[in-house]
């Protein structure tokens, strides 16, 4: 609820980044989005406990060490009737040695979901996520090698065919 609150007024249409770093509306995104800053320093704040949460949970699955400090928050997606997010990865899954600073690892919070349809699907994994409310789903890109997938992670936002969905991504 807090993710919420904070973000609705502020949800914008969503961009997909370009080569160049500018930001670009595109049909193969089609959502809101906002992005919610967390407060380090705020320990109280369900937010930043949360992120820690994520963190600890990425860490221990997955032994990569990552340090919360000089990490984004989360962004909040809303996903209305029609609105989807076609194929893509959140890292690189080109199956080459990760590059420093790239992301490594996802967890998707979903915090409302959608009547109908809004799923998230895993086409080259053969993985269908009927999502849960409170749920998330949580998946890494980088081998115990240091070398990203081979596309297994390629993923996409199924439509939603009736209410919204709401999810905060945290990318790592």
């Amino acid at each position: 609820d807090t993710l919420r609150r904070y973000t609705a007024p502020r949800l914008q249409t969503s961009t997909l980044a370009s080569i160049d770093g500018s930001a670009t509306v595109s049909d193969a995104r089609r959502s809101k989005q906002a992005s919610f800053p967390v407060d380090s320093r705020n320990e109280s704040n369900p937010a930043t406990r949360l992120r820690q949460r994520i963190f600890d949970f990425t860490n221990h699955h997955t032994g990569y060490g990552l340090a919360v400090p000089g990490q984004p928050g989360f962004n909040v997606i809303q996903y209305g009737v029609g609105d989807e997010y076609d194929w893509h990865c959140d890292g690189a899954c080109d199956g080459l040695p990760h590059r420093e600073g790239g992301r490594v690892a996802t967890m998707l919070v979903y915090c409302k979901l959608a009547d109908a349809g809004g799923g998230t699907i895993f086409p080259q994994s053969g993985v269908y996520v009927k999502p849960k409310v409170g749920g998330a789903l949580f998946f890494s890109y980088m081998g115990d090698d240091g070398v990203m997938d081979d596309g297994l992670t390629e993923h996409a936002g199924c439509p939603v065919e009736a209410g919204e969905k709401l999810v905060a991504p945290m990318w790592t």
